[in-house]
């Protein structure tokens, strides 16, 4: 893995790297596996929205963080996808430390799609720690940057218990 890579060596100068399916937050949990956030090189993290690989709710306290769970599970089989990803698209969430940059590329429908996103989508971005797209990256994100199927034959997924 490069996030294991860049912690024990030192690469070269000016070779950049690409993270897809990364965040800070699963990088500063890494434990001397992620990417040191003094780093010579630029690093570009890239996750989509709800991408439990990539984006897993932090806030245990929070009320909707069962919910927040079952969410990005389901987000596991349904939003980890980065081959439309469009990384210059001004409805992303962007955050840089130092020569890491992070993009958070919003999914416009919950990848749980057992209830309209107006009822639940508040609930479980209160289970995260990070920053989520405004309502107006929200409304301007695009359905082809992370396009979420219909779960197979209309099932929702089954609860995830928590951990």
């Amino acid at each position: 893995m490069i996030a294991e890579y860049l912690a024990a060596h030192t690469p070269p100068p000016g070779v950049r790297f690409v993270l897809l399916g990364w965040t800070f937050e699963r990088n500063a949990r890494a434990m001397g596996y992620g990417v040191p956030a003094d780093i010579p090189n630029q690093v570009l993290m890239v996750a989509n929205q709800y991408d439990a690989w990539a984006d897993a709710p932090t806030n245990t306290s929070s009320p909707g963080y069962q919910l927040a769970q079952q969410n990005a599970e389901a987000g596991k089989l349904r939003v980890h996808n980065y081959i439309a990803a469009q990384l210059d698209n001004p409805a992303n969430v962007v955050t840089t430390r130092g020569q890491i940059t992070s993009i958070l590329i919003p999914t416009q429908k919950l990848p749980i799609n057992d209830q309209p996103d107006a009822q639940q989508r508040a609930l479980i971005d209160d289970a995260y720690s990070r920053p989520g797209p405004t309502p107006e990256q929200l409304a301007a994100a695009t359905s082809q940057q992370v396009s979420v199927p219909p779960p197979p034959n209309n099932e929702t997924p089954e609860p995830v218990a928590a951990i």
